[in-house]
């Protein structure tokens, strides 16, 4: 299931999907996935997303607009994890400027 979000983290992710992928019902599957993980689902993909984010910002010119196509629901999750809005993380953060 890890590798599978790993790999489609920027989609969105049916749990119907990870169930059959791991041969386990919902509850169990999310149980299973908080003990492997130390956090849920939604929390493991919000923070894929994040992270290609921040990459992005970083080391890219892309705009804040084409990121956000990239990586699902991204301003509004980006603020709530970092705290900073993309332009302030990206002003805040950018190689050579």
């Amino acid at each position: 299931v890890a590798a599978y979000l790993d790999n489609h983290y920027a989609f969105s992710v049916p749990i119907e999907r990870l169930c059959r992928i791991s041969f386990m019902g919902q509850t169990k599957l999310k149980a299973a996935f908080k003990e492997c993980f130390g956090c849920t689902l939604y929390d493991y993909i919000l923070q894929k997303r994040i992270g290609q984010a921040q990459h992005l910002l970083m080391g890219t010119e892309l705009s804040i607009a084409e990121i956000a196509q990239a990586v699902e629901s991204f301003a509004k999750q980006f603020q709530r994890v970092t705290g900073l809005l993309p332009r302030e993380y990206r002003k805040l953060n950018r190689v050579g400027g």
